[in-house]
C-alpha cells in the first residue's frame, strides 16, 4: 500500500470508528470505539466473575 493509500484508509477507518449511530439495543447515539470499549469490559468480567457475555450485534 502506497502512502497516499494508506492516508485514505486511515482517514476513511477513522471516520468510520467515530460516526455516531444509534444502537437498537439501547437506543441511545454510540460510536464503534465505545462498543469496542463496552464488548472489551463486559468480555473481561465475564472472564474474571464468570457473568454472561453477550457479543455486539450490528442491525443494519
Amino acid at each position: 500500500m502506497d502512502n497516499m493509500a494508506r492516508k485514505n484508509f486511515l482517514a476513511n477507518y477513522e471516520n468510520f470508528m467515530t460516526s455516531k449511530f444509534i444502537d437498537a439495543k439501547t437506543e441511545k447515539y454510540i460510536d464503534f470505539r465505545q462498543v469496542i470499549r463496552e464488548r472489551v469490559e463486559q468480555l473481561e468480567r465475564a472472564v474474571i466473575n464468570n457473568e454472561p457475555y453477550s457479543p455486539f450485534i450490528l442491525h443494519a
